[in-house]
């Protein structure tokens, strides 16, 4: 399986409909919130968590990338939304990372291929973008522009309602 052309289009489609409107709006005002924003991820997840931190930070939100699969978590996550990329959504390093955000009382965003699988589960709020998880024995080949896609809607939108601007 490969994702084409066609899937990716078809899958930034989705993202103007109702339902995805709704999702994003609802998602825009708890980050809008937040005391502080941690983006997380592995692999080329990471890197995508790397950019939304930057992207966040310059449109004047207290945001970090926290991408070590191996950092412990040890906060009082009280005000800290956390935004987790996953294409899978069953890395066990990010699942037991959820689980200390979790319990250390942050709130739980996930963004992921599908909505079936223990992160989404897991998360208070799950973005899923549907398109084929394509994968070899060693990595990931799944595209990227979804997620990449839904930070930049969330970022503007964020900027936009929280802050007034970007009309």
């Amino acid at each position: 399986m490969v994702n084409d052309l066609d899937e990716t289009i078809d899958c930034l489609k989705k993202f103007n409909t109702p339902y995805y409107q709704d999702l994003f709006k609802e998602i825009v005002y708890i980050l809008g919130d937040a005391n502080m924003i941690i983006f997380d991820g592995m692999g080329d997840s990471a890197k995508i968590a790397e950019y939304a931190a930057r992207r966040f930070s310059i449109n004047g939100f207290f945001s970090a990338a926290l991408t070590d699969p191996y950092q412990r978590v040890s906060m009082d996550g009280t005000g800290i939304v956390v935004v987790m990329l996953s294409v899978s959504g069953n890395t066990p390093e990010l699942i037991r990372k959820a689980n200390d955000y979790k319990a250390a009382g942050s709130t739980l965003i996930t963004i992921t291929a599908s909505d079936d699988n223990t992160l989404a589960k897991m998360s208070d709020h799950n973005i899923s973008y549907y398109v084929n998880d394509v994968r070899t024995e060693e990595m990931s080949r799944t595209t990227q522009v979804p997620a990449l896609s839904i930070i930049e809607i969330l970022s503007n939108t964020t900027q936009r309602i929280c802050h007034n601007t970007l009309q």
